[in-house]
């Protein structure tokens, strides 16, 4: 059985600062176990992170094949602020474990909070009115029944009790919102994770959708990998594969191979993680 290897490659982040990816090797099906060239990283890493190590290997032997890969999340997240607004605070960084839930960064509240404030006072008053309208409308029914005031007067009464409760609707919904834009003025971790980058800057003011954070679940994770041609032709989807990052690793299988081009000798493989530290 001949190996491919997976040497080191840094990956860039959009905000073109070195993302915190796992550097690997990947012994194939076919025979003898594979082993890389040495390669380092001159960039310095986080010490708790494993996520940002190179790995360390020994000459690869002449029968090996050698590719390079990343390893990723599969589900992988840009967290940004669902409103505009300017950012004040910074929780995390690049390289920081993060629970779910976890507070990430903050932004000015207090638009939010007076926007927020504003809403509660008109639904109270929404509810004053709707028990005025009720109860003038119950009063109009008893008189109507003794014959002291015109139907009319009490089809006008209903009228605007429904008015009333319509009102009371829009305004408690309107004050939901308020409440939700709030609440989002601190971005929270969805999942648990690694930060592999971060776009925003203390002080910024950003529009909505701007990223503040890139993060990478810490859930089932896969190996990306150029192949040549003619190593693509020894994989079949499915196939079992060994890995080895500094030291550890396990066994992922191959779960896709894009499509051959025309002059162009280089496919993408993409292997899920199945067992192991990755």
């Amino acid at each position: 059985m001949s190996n491919t290897a997976i040497d080191c490659v840094p990956y860039i982040s959009k905000a073109s600062v070195i993302s915190v990816r796992r550097w690997l090797m990947i012994g194939s099906v076919v025979l003898a176990s594979g082993q890389l060239a040495g390669c380092g990283s001159s960039q310095p890493e986080p010490a708790p992170l494993r996520t940002a190590l190179t790995a360390t290997v020994q000459q690869a032997s002449a029968s090996d094949t050698q590719i390079t890969g990343i390893v990723r999340s599969l589900g992988s997240y840009d967290i940004a602020p669902e409103n505009p607004g300017r950012l004040v605070r910074l929780r995390a960084n690049i390289g920081d474990r993060v629970a779910q839930g976890q507070i990430l960064a903050e932004f000015d509240a207090e638009p939010f909070r007076l926007q927020a404030s504003q809403s509660r006072a008109q639904v109270q008053a929404a509810n004053v009115d709707l028990d005025a309208a009720r109860r003038e409308a119950k009063r109009l029914e008893g008189l109507v029944e003794a014959g002291a005031a015109a139907r009319q007067d009490l089809d006008a009464a209903r009228t605007n009790v429904s008015r009333a409760e319509a009102q009371q609707r829009a305004t408690s919904d309107q004050a939901a919102l308020n409440a939700r834009a709030l609440a989002k003025t601190q971005l929270r971790a969805p999942v648990a994770g690694v930060i592999t980058a971060r776009q925003g800057e203390l002080g910024a003011i950003l529009p909505a959708g701007a990223p503040v954070f890139s993060l990478e679940g810490a859930g089932e994770r896969e190996i990306v990998a150029s192949v040549s041609s003619a190593t693509a032709e020894q994989l079949r989807i499915g196939t079992i594969v060994r890995f080895n990052i500094g030291g550890s690793g396990g066994q992922a299988r191959l779960s896709g191979l894009s499509p051959r081009s025309a002059g162009v000798d280089a496919q993408t493989a993409r292997f899920t993680i199945v067992s192991g530290t990755a």
